[in-house]
């Protein structure tokens, strides 16, 4: 690439445009003009980051764009190289997600991926698992003969084998070359599943969330903070840590007898299954002063279940959920939560997806997001006048083995 070695920086760091996406159109400019005929190879990652005067990652994130817009292609070994034809569309990316989980949720989490894959003119296909194996195993059959280049894959929720049941069905897609990332759920509790699949994951921080939660509920004076969970998942399994975590830093013994599971979080039957639980949760000597739910949808029906029963909350009894649903801030009282960040959920997804399909890199990256605790009413804090009070973790976004693009 000695056409680019003026002796000059290329690269004009005081633009409002990202450095990448300079590099990005240099190079497509380049091959525009032809003076990079098809088939030319380009010089290493190293180099051009040297000779653009700008660090390696961003010249990954440019090459990797121009890849899945069909100006570059790479060969596993070989290197990066003007594709011979014009650009055609790149292909379908598909989307397995649990809709049923929350509106909000899939819609935050959808727009963005959406987004993202637009801007890298890939169509998108949003397939509803509804935590439905049989569901996922009826998307498999479709993908091993329409091979979408990627699926971004939020793990179902079930009440046994979670591990087990997902990773047999990403083991069908990577066996068929199709390139998967996990979104929200994960399996970094079973480091050997993830060394072995390479996975690429992002998440969020869901024990630190649910410490700051707890903490909270201490803070304000709550002593016996029972938990109420559905079917256990990585989220599930990180919520309850952070529970945990907090009562053995503050001596405080973990009661079995105030941690409580449902099978399922759907209709009716979850309903009944909470207000079974508070049954038993209410007649206990003391009783908890406070429930953590695990997620919002089972705080609203405990809020519900105190009600019908005239137990004063937060006075007798506090309650906090997680997730931020919408409604939760006009529930009465208003849910005392934990907000996380599907929106950048979504884009690192994709994100994580297209350099995946680029094949910039082998190695298996792991992003953290950061959650913001939203104290309201339920839990008996006084909030301010706005009505809700924010306080956000002291964590940092996350980017394990991720350099920053500049």
């Amino acid at each position: 690439m000695h056409e680019f070695n003026s002796g000059q920086a290329l690269v004009d760091t005081s633009a409002p445009v990202h450095r990448y996406r300079q590099v990005k159109e240099i190079i497509r400019g380049h091959v525009r003009s032809k003076e990079f005929q098809p088939g030319r190879k380009l010089e290493s990652l190293t180099e051009m980051a040297r000779l653009f005067q700008v660090s390696r990652a961003t010249v990954a994130k440019a090459t990797s764009e121009l890849i899945s817009e069909g100006i570059l292609y790479s060969k596993v070994g070989s290197g990066t190289f003007v594709a011979e034809s014009a650009p055609s569309k790149p292909g379908i990316i598909a989307v397995l997600i649990p809709a049923q989980a929350g509106i909000a949720y899939g819609n935050e989490i959808l727009w963005n991926i959406e987004k993202v894959a637009h801007k890298a003119q890939y169509d998108v296909v949003i397939c509803n698992t509804n935590n439905d194996l049989r569901k996922v195993d009826s998307y498999l059959e479709k993908f091993l003969r329409s091979k979408p280049v990627g699926v971004i894959y939020v793990p179902v929720s079930v009440p046994e084998g979670y591990y087990k049941e997902n990773i047999q069905r990403i083991h069908r897609l990577q066996n068929a070359g199709i390139k998967v990332v996990l979104c929200d759920r994960n399996f970094l509790n079973i480091p050997d599943a993830i060394a072995s699949f390479s996975l690429d994951c992002v998440y969020s921080d869901d024990i630190s969330g649910s410490s700051k939660l707890i903490q909270h509920l201490l803070d304000d004076g709550r002593k016996r903070i029972a938990l109420i969970s559905g079917p256990v998942d990585s989220n599930v399994e990180n919520r309850i840590v952070g529970y945990r975590q907090v009562l053995f830093e503050k001596n405080i013994p973990y009661r079995s007898e105030l941690v409580k599971f449902v099978e399922s979080y759907s209709s009716d039957r979850a309903t009944q299954a909470v207000h079974a639980i508070l049954d038993e949760l209410m007649e206990l000597t003391p009783r908890p002063d406070a429930i953590f739910a695990v997620n919002d949808t089972v705080g609203r029906m405990v809020l519900s279940y105190l009600s019908a029963r005239k137990i004063p909350v937060p006075r007798e009894v506090a309650v906090v959920g997680y997730d931020n649903y919408e409604w939760g801030q006009f529930l009465d009282p208003p849910l005392t939560t934990v907000d996380r960040d599907n929106t950048e959920m979504g884009e690192v997804a994709m994100e994580l997806l297209l350099e995946r399909i680029a094949g910039q890199r082998t190695t298996p990256r792991h992003v953290a997001l950061p959650t913001k605790l939203i104290v309201r009413e339920s839990c008996g804090s006084q909030p301010k006048k706005n009505k809700q009070t924010y306080i956000t973790t002291p964590d940092k976004r996350q980017k394990e083995a991720m350099p920053m693009i500049t």
